[in-house]
Parts: structure tokens; C-alpha cells; sequence
């Protein structure tokens, strides 16, 4: 059997590696996607929709801000703050958070983005996104620490004193 395998594999090399069949594989793929947009948006709207899609939109978000994170890291803390809340829970109140693209499909677009999807917030707006200065929560959470209340103030002064102890 391995010898089998090992035939087919140089096989493969030996037909991929000749320039004009790479160049063909290419074309096809770019004609296939031409002709089937249809399914080529849905397959890319429920990998969005993924648990691991929708963790790499949130990581291609914040990447682009200054942040001493890597990738590997990022998802090390995501998965941890899932063990540890039981479940994507926000981490201000433990409300119950969704991961849901916006998309559109057969031409209709959800109107209003979900308030409850998940977040990446920095617990101190003057910090880079680090380790001890992000916290997972909703959006809806995340877009009214602008206009704080007492109650959320706390919850965040707990927490950055709580990782400040932890380190």
C-alpha cells in the first residue's frame, strides 16, 4: 500500500510541476468560480460563520492594530476564555454571545449586524491589544464602554485587577 502511495504522489509531482498544467489547474478554478458565485458564497459565508472563521475574522481585525500578540496566542486565549466561562459567554456578565456573519445569500442581506455576536475588547483603550489587556465579550457591550455605567466600570476595574493578581 505505501508503495502504492508513494507511486501516485510522484505521479502528482511530476505532472504538477510542468508549468503549463499549473497554469491550466489555475484557470479552472477561476472559471469554476465565475460560473457557480452562488456557491461559491455560500461555502465562503459558512466558513465566516464557523466557529474557526469567525475566530480569524476577529483575529484579521485586530492584527491590523498595533498588537504584540501572535496568531497562535490569540486563539490560545479565545479557547481558554470558552473553557473557562463554559461556553462563549461574555466576559463582563456571562451573557450568552453568538458568532454570526453578516452575508447575503439569493441577494438578501441581513439589515442589522447581531448585538450579541462576539468581541475583542481592550480593557485599557490606551494599551495595544495584549494577553492581559483583552477580554471577550458582545458588541453591544464593547460599543457602550464609551458611555460606561457603574455597574459595567466595576466589572472592568475587578477584571484588570484580577489579571494584574494572575500575573
Amino acid at each position: 500500500m505505501k508503495k502504492n502511495k508513494i507511486k501516485k504522489s510522484a505521479q502528482f509531482k511530476a505532472w504538477y510541476y510542468k508549468p503549463e498544467n499549473r497554469l491550466n489547474n489555475g484557470v479552472r478554478g477561476k472559471r469554476w468560480r465565475a460560473a457557480n458565485p452562488e456557491k461559491v458564497t455560500k461555502v465562503a459565508l459558512a466558513y465566516a460563520n464557523s466557529e474557526w472563521g469567525y475566530l480569524m475574522g476577529l483575529w484579521n481585525g485586530i492584527k491590523k492594530h498595533h498588537t504584540n500578540l501572535t496568531k497562535e496566542q490569540f486563539f490560545k486565549l479565545a479557547y481558554a476564555h470558552k473553557e473557562k466561562m463554559g461556553g462563549w459567554r461574555s466576559g463582563y456578565n456571562g451573557e450568552q454571545m453568538t458568532m454570526q456573519r453578516l452575508g447575503s445569500l439569493n441577494g438578501k442581506k441581513q439589515q442589522k449586524p447581531c448585538p450579541m455576536n462576539v468581541s475583542v475588547d481592550r480593557l485599557d483603550n490606551s494599551r495595544i491589544y495584549s494577553y492581559d489587556n483583552i477580554i471577550f465579550c458582545t458588541w453591544k457591550e464593547n460599543n457602550h464602554k464609551g458611555a460606561m455605567s457603574i455597574k459595567l466600570m466595576r466589572q472592568v476595574l475587578d477584571i484588570i485587577e484580577e489579571r494584574k493578581n494572575e500575573t
